[in-house]
Formats: C-alpha cells, sequence, structure tokens
C-alpha cells in the first residue's frame, strides 16, 4: 500500500480557537473510552492541518499529568481492555475473540481421581525439583492444599551376604587354629562323630556338668551319631539293608601325596581310618582335610589309581575290609598324572622286555588278553602274556602281529587299562586284569 500523500495546507476557517479546543477535548478523553472517538468521528472539521499544530490551551503540568495518566493505564487495564484501547487509537476496530472459559463441570470424573506422578531421570532437566520426592497432585484443583508430598517407596528385601571363597575360609581355618595353638586338636568332624561311644561321652562329661545335663548331652550326641550314618547319600542308606555286608567296618589306609617340587610342604603322611561300607567318601574327605589343614573340596583321592568322589560309598566299589587310598591337592595330582605320561628316559635298561618276554619264568601264570587299537585298518589281536611281562614287551609285540613295523613309532605306545595309561616298565602282575579281558593301545 503506497504511502498517503501529506495534505495540502489550506485557508484556515473563522472558529479556529473553536475548533482546536474541540480537537484538544477529543484527544484528552480517547485514551479512557471508545466513545470519544466515535463524537470526534461525527463532529466537522473544516481544516485536517489542524491535526500538526500544537494546542497551546493546556500547561506544560496539564501535560504530564496526561502523560502519567496514560502510563498507568496499562498497568490497570486487563489484556481484552488493551486490545479495545490499541483498536480505539489506530482508528481501525479489531473484531474481539473471546476467549474460551474453563468450565469446572466439564471434567470428567476420572480427572478428579489421584494420580501418581513418578520421578525418573528427567527431573534433573526440570530444574531439580522433587527429585528425591514422588508428588500426589489432584488435577483440576489449584489451591496449594491439593499438592501433598509422599516419602519415596523402599524396597524391604534384605541384600544377601557376599559369598566366602575358598580361600578365605581356609585362611579362617588357619587363623583359628594358631590362635588355639599348635597342639589344639581340630574339631571333632562327620568322620569322628561315627566312631565316638558312650564311655567317651561319659569321660567328656563327668567332671564338668550334672547328672542331668550328662543324659541330655549323650542322647544328642547319639542322635547326631546316627545321623551322620546316612545324611550325604540316600543311595547308600538304601543299599545298607538290601546288599548284604553294609554294615561292615572297612579300615581306610591313607597316604598324603605332597607335590615333590615343594620342599616347604607337608611331608608324606600315613594313617589309618574306620568307617562303614555304607557311608560316603564326603565323610571321609572332611576327615582328610582336617587332618592336612586343607579345604576337601580342593582334595583328590584315589583307590588303585582311580580317582573317587565324595558321593560314593565303598559298598558301591566293592571294598571290603581295607583299602589304601592316596590323597592329593589338585595342583599335585595333575603334575604327577603329566609325570606318568611322559615318555620314559633313555637311562631305563634297553631291549630287556622283549627277552624277558622270549624267555619267561615257568612259575609265573598266563593270560589271554584281546589288543585293540583305534588306528583305522587294524584288526584285535590276542596274545598271551605272563604276569611278570612288562607293558612295553606287550606293546611290541602287539605292534608286530598287527604288522606295524617301521609305520608306528614303538616308543610311544602304552597299555591303557579302563582310561588309565600304564608305564612300560609297569609288570602285568601289577595290573588289574583277568584272563579275557581287553586292553588298548594307546600312542600310536
Amino acid at each position: 500500500m503506497p504511502p498517503r500523500p501529506r495534505p495540502k495546507p489550506r485557508k484556515k476557517a473563522a472558529d479556529t480557537t473553536g475548533a482546536s479546543t474541540s480537537a484538544a477535548t477529543t484527544g484528552s478523553s480517547a485514551p479512557t473510552s471508545g466513545s470519544g472517538a466515535a463524537a470526534s468521528s461525527s463532529t466537522p472539521q473544516e481544516d485536517e492541518d489542524e491535526y500538526f499544530f500544537r494546542n497551546r490551551n493546556r500547561s506544560n503540568a496539564a501535560w504530564r499529568n496526561l502523560d502519567q495518566a496514560t502510563r498507568e493505564v496499562p498497568k490497570r487495564a486487563s489484556p481484552d481492555s488493551d486490545d479495545d484501547h490499541s483498536d480505539s487509537i489506530g482508528g481501525s476496530p479489531r473484531k474481539k475473540h473471546k476467549r474460551k472459559q474453563k468450565e469446572t463441570g466439564s471434567i470428567p470424573d476420572w480427572e478428579h481421581k489421584l494420580r501418581l506422578l513418578s520421578e525418573d531421570v528427567n527431573s534433573d532437566h526440570r530444574g531439580g525439583k522433587d527429585s528425591e520426592d514422588d508428588v500426589v497432585e489432584v488435577l483440576g484443583g489449584s489451591k496449594p492444599q491439593d499438592r501433598r508430598r509422599r516419602g519415596r517407596s523402599r524396597s524391604k528385601s534384605i541384600t544377601p551376604p557376599p559369598e566366602i571363597t575358598a580361600g578365605q575360609l581356609f585362611s579362617i581355618k588357619q587363623i583359628v587354629k594358631s590362635a588355639l595353638g599348635a597342639d589344639a586338636q581340630p574339631t571333632v568332624s562327620h568322620a569322628a562323630a561315627l566312631d565316638i561311644d558312650d564311655d567317651e561321652i561319659e569321660d567328656e562329661f563327668s567332671f564338668t556338668l550334672d547328672p542331668e545335663l550328662q543324659q541330655i548331652a549323650r542322647q544328642s550326641k547319639l542322635q547326631n551319631r546316627n545321623k551322620m550314618k546316612g545324611v550325604y547319600s540316600r543311595e547308600a542308606s538304601e543299599a545298607y539293608e538290601e546288599r548284604p555286608g553294609a554294615d561292615e567296618d572297612i579300615r581306610m589306609s591313607i597316604k598324603w601325596v605332597p607335590h615333590p617340587q615343594d620342599p616347604n610342604g607337608l611331608k608324606v603322611k600315613e594313617w589309618d581310618k574306620k568307617m562303614l561300607r555304607s557311608d560316603s567318601f564326603r565323610v571321609l574327605f572332611e576327615a582328610i582335610a582336617d587332618e592336612v589343614g586343607t579345604i576337601a573340596d580342593t582334595l583328590i583321592v584315589t583307590v588303585d589309581r582311580q580317582r573317587i568322589f565324595p558321593s560314593t560309598t565303598p559298598l558301591a566299589l566293592n571294598l571290603r575290609f581295607s583299602a589304601k587310598l592316596e590323597a592329593y591337592d589338585k595342583v599335585t595330582y595333575d603334575y604327577i598324572r603329566a609325570q606318568r605320561d611322559k615318555t620314559p628316559s633313555l637311562e631305563s635298561p634297553p631291549a630287556s622286555p622283549s627277552r624277558k618276554a622270549a624267555s619267561p619264568d615257568p612259575t609265573s601264570e598266563k593270560l589271554k588278553l584281546t589288543l585293540r587299537t583305534a588306528k583305522a585298518g587294524v584288526k584285535d589281536v590276542s596274545l598271551a602274556v605272563r604276569t611278570t611281562t612288562t607293558c612295553g614287551a606287550v606293546v611290541q609285540a602287539f605292534v608286530k602281529a598287527a604288522g606295524l613295523v617301521g609305520k608306528v613309532k614303538v616308543e610311544n605306545g602304552r597299555v591303557s587299562v579302563d582310561g588309565d595309561k600304564l608305564d612300560n616298565d609297569v609288570v602285568m602282575g601289577d595290573v588289574d586284569v583277568e584272563d579275557g579281558d581287553m586292553v588298548e593301545v594307546v600312542g600310536l
């Protein structure tokens, strides 16, 4: 829209003073009400240049009062009145928009219920308010009492204590033993509980307790002894009634084998222990651990080079009367087993086993064994060996009978019985084999 051209000056009317007075009166009433604008528009004006002349009928004090009044009007007026005032000054009235009033009755009932506004990580971005407590707010209410705080709900679960490792348990046992002294005996273990009789109970409490307390202690120890007989192995307790000889005692000869390269470790130690054939070996594991001062979970016990586990029983292994056991630490057992699997040294006697096989002792017994190997295309070979024949001679005879001379390394061959590799200098009489058994040859 092009700018409005400036009006040209015209001849003044006779009543210039009256017109200017009426114009000033109209200008002073315009900011206060909208009716003054209509009155000024209806008054005839002969000269438009009167707007450009100063009204000389008002003093400086009057102008200051008018300025003060115009400054105070926007502070007291509402938003609607400001729109009306701006329309009246601009001269072009604008369309009034009615604002939609909030009706309290139109809010549904479910919005009046309490709603829990949970706080999360985003509460820190909103100024950090209500970061520790949740706020319960009543929607639709603006009063301060509509807003209340509720403490954060805490979990009632208890954090379990940390699990004690095997090393910590071993160090605790050592501290207790050092505190009690070198001569202090370990506490009564499960194995010792089986050997307690009534005389020992009476000797233990005859000088410290009253007769009534002695009777109570005796009954308690007898009950514990009966519980120990079948608490570790349900299978053993069932076999106790079914299989014959379950209630018999067996004497265990235990040998503690230290590490060969540990000069500061324990020396070789041997002792005997009695137990029932129906009891699990867990009782024996606990007794060995107390004797050597270690943890039962780190023990490895073997009988005839066969490893036994705490859950088995002597009855399940067909052990009667007595048995020889060897106890190792896990590191010691792995080291000794690796040494057994190695090739024998060159300083051992040379081809003497073959001569022994050629000229056997007439007093030795013969065993008929079936030898087989995992090598493809090799058939099983039946050999008759004497109890004085070494395993190295058996391997050489098998290689010759199977036609493998020059194709395999004889010095790497080993006789394997039930998964255990035997050294070449072991005689067959010391091996747990019978006539007609099958033996494997490995390492070829």
